[in-house]
């Protein structure tokens, strides 16, 4: 247990380093929406380092650092081209938040990363319980990693179809074609 509680905190407190350190960033380059794409590659790191220093199941910690990571980086690296092909120029999302936030927003957006920290803790939560699981590899992790697998490529496709869909329409324009007319 004591062991378990020192692989939390040192996930935790790593995750509210990690934001601090991208808030600092941020801030330099003017630009927040790159926490976007630290949150997906710090779900993925906080999950795959809790797997790895577990001590259940080798197989489901295995497939589930595997099948997380696989989801965190081709999420991260989705959202990092598309904030290196757009910067200067801010999510909207955060240029509602500095017009909101005026005269305080690195103080507001330094609060606001380090929410996206906590609920990253939080979201990695399940891998630190599987982590910790010593059941054996049984036909609902079949049945989970089958779904996740469907989930990592069906985000893909529907990445793919909204980005040629802006290629045709005005940057306004909803997405409600393709896997995109589901959400």
């Amino acid at each position: 247990r004591h062991q378990h509680m020192i692989h939390f905190s040192v996930v935790a407190v790593g995750m509210l380093a990690v934001f601090l350190i991208t808030w600092a960033w941020s801030v330099k380059i003017n630009n927040y929406s790159i926490v976007d794409a630290a949150w997906a590659f710090a779900i993925g790191t906080a999950s795959v380092v809790w797997l790895g220093l577990g001590d259940g199941d080798p197989m489901k910690r295995l497939i589930a650092a595997v099948l997380i990571a696989c989801w965190s980086l081709r999420l991260g690296f989705h959202l990092t081209t598309r904030i290196a092909r757009d910067h200067p120029r801010e999510d909207t999302r955060y240029v509602k938040l500095r017009e909101q936030w005026k005269g305080r927003e690195k103080a507001m957006f330094l609060g606001f990363f380090q929410i996206q920290a906590i609920s990253v803790i939080v979201l990695a939560l399940p891998f630190f319980l599987i982590a910790k699981d010593r059941s054996s590899f049984g036909i609902w992790e079949i049945v989970g990693t089958t779904i996740t697998l469907l989930a990592i490529v069906g985000e893909g496709v529907a990445d793919r179809q909204k980005e040629n869909f802006r290629k045709t329409h005005g940057p306004k324009e909803v997405c409600d074609s393709g896997l995109w007319r589901y959400s």
